[in-house]
C-alpha cells in the first residue's frame, strides 16, 4: 500500500485519549477501505479495543508501543526537548521518515506544532505554520487561517496563510479559491497596520 494511504495516529493526544482516539480510527478504516493506520501509543490501553476487531480491518493497523504521553499541560519547549519517546513525537517522526503519507492528533497543539515544525520544517517561502478550520458556507465551504498557531503575524505572514488556504481550499473543492481577509472593518483605514498592509498585498 502506498505511504500516501497510510496514517500515523497519537492514540494517547487528548482529554479522551485511546477511549475517543480508538474508535474513531476504526471507524475511519471501515469507512476507507483503502486506508492502514499505525497507532502511537500504549499498547495495553489500546488492545481492549483491538481484540473485538474483526481480522479484516487488523490487516490494516499497526501498533507502536510508548508509555509516554504529551498532555494538555506540558510545557511545548520541554516536550520537544524530553518529549521524544512520547506518542505524538514519535508519530511525527513516522512522517518524517516517509512511513506513513499523514499525522493526526488531538493532543497539545502547541507542542505538536513545536515538534512538527522541528521535524518537518516549513515549506519553502512559509515562515509559519497556521492551523486551519473549516467553516459550512452558505454555497460552499470556507477555510479560516489562523485559529491559534500565532498570536501576532505581520503582513507577509498573513498573505502567505492566504496562500495555503488558497491551495488547500482549490485541491479539495477543485475550483478556484477566493480570499478575504478579516478584519474589523471593511473601510480600508481600520485594523493594525499589518491587517492594512496585508489587504493592499498584491503577493
Amino acid at each position: 500500500m502506498s505511504f500516501s494511504k497510510r496514517i500515523a495516529i497519537d492514540a494517547m493526544g487528548g482529554e479522551g485519549g485511546v477511549k475517543v482516539t480508538l474508535p474513531a480510527a476504526l471507524h475511519a478504516l471501515e469507512l476507507n477501505s483503502d486506508l492502514s493506520i499505525c497507532l502511537v501509543g500504549d499498547k495495553s490501553q489500546m488492545q481492549p479495543y483491538l481484540k473485538s476487531t474483526s481480522s479484516a480491518l487488523l490487516d490494516r493497523i499497526q501498533v507502536v508501543h510508548t508509555l509516554d504521553v504529551v498532555r494538555d499541560e506540558d510545557n511545548p519547549s520541554h516536550v520537544l526537548r524530553n518529549g521524544k519517546s512520547s506518542s505524538m513525537y514519535m508519530a511525527v517522526e513516522l512522517l518524517q521518515s516517509e512511513r506513513v503519507g499523514a499525522m493526526v492528533s488531538a493532543g497539545n497543539t502547541g507542542a505538536l506544532l513545536m515538534i512538527g515544525r522541528h521535524l518537518l520544517k516549513t515549506i519553502s517561502g512559509i515562515q509559519r505554520p497556521a492551523i486551519v478550520a473549516s467553516i459550512p458556507g452558505a454555497t460552499r465551504q470556507c477555510f479560516l487561517l489562523d485559529v491559534g498557531a500565532n498570536l501576532e503575524c505581520n503582513a507577509q505572514q498573513l498573505f502567505e496563510f492566504a496562500v495555503m488556504g488558497s491551495v488547500l481550499a482549490e485541491s479539495l473543492q477543485g475550483e478556484v479559491a477566493s480570499v478575504g481577509l478579516l478584519n474589523i472593518g471593511s473601510e480600508q483605514f481600520k485594523g493594525t497596520d499589518d491587517v492594512r498592509e496585508a489587504g493592499l498585498s498584491d503577493g
